[in-house]
């Protein structure tokens, strides 16, 4: 399996990386780590692992996100005002939960796949219905689909919080990364 192909399944099951200048950290949901096989190919192809992670980052540091309030030919008038109602509805409700600070930032770092669909393809998708006046329940869908991305990050950014706080997460490790074992470049 190719690095890249095996860091995002990794994270699509939880696992969280993190670069820094010295070393690759993996975080993984308590008592679920990679497969003992999955560990041993992160290690062997270490060099890779860090190019890939770095590339990520400086690709993502590199893109610009239009957020959706700054398109131009969105304006809520009274024949869209079934999406401005539900556009309100959805973002009350994100805005009702508490979040802690830098979720953004530590998914444009760990959970890229998870943070282009939040800050790129899916307010893509609201702005494109939007101004095709889609039917509402299309809408509706997508913006369900948002709300759910936004707290399935909010949940691995506090299990990332919590495992941070109970001294695990110190490298590439089976189960909760908690064996002090590292990667260093």
């Amino acid at each position: 399996m190719e690095v890249d192909t095996l860091i995002r399944k990794l994270e699509r099951d939880g696992a969280v990386f993190e670069l820094t200048s010295e070393r690759v950290k993996l975080l993984a949901k308590s008592g679920r780590g990679p497969a003992p096989e999955e560990l041993a190919q992160l290690k062997q192809h270490r060099a890779e692992v860090i190019t890939f992670l770095s590339a990520r980052a400086q690709t993502s540091e590199a893109s610009a996100v239009k957020p959706v309030s700054a398109t131009p030919h969105f304006k809520p008038s009274a024949e869209n005002e079934s999406h401005s109602h539900q556009l309100r509805d959805v973002m009350r409700r994100i805005c009702k939960q508490t979040c802690r600070e830098g979720l953004i930032t530590w998914l444009q770092q760990s959970q890229f796949d998870l943070y282009e669909e939040l800050t790129c393809i899916l307010p893509n998708e609201i702005d494109r219905l939007c101004e095709r006046q889609a039917a509402p329940g299309v809408l509706q869908a997508t913006l369900e689909r948002f709300f759910d991305a936004y707290t399935a990050a909010q949940d691995l950014y506090e299990e990332r919080i919590a495992i941070q706080e109970e001294g695990c997460g110190s490298g590439f490790s089976r189960g909760a990364a908690s064996s002090g074992e590292g990667v260093s470049q």
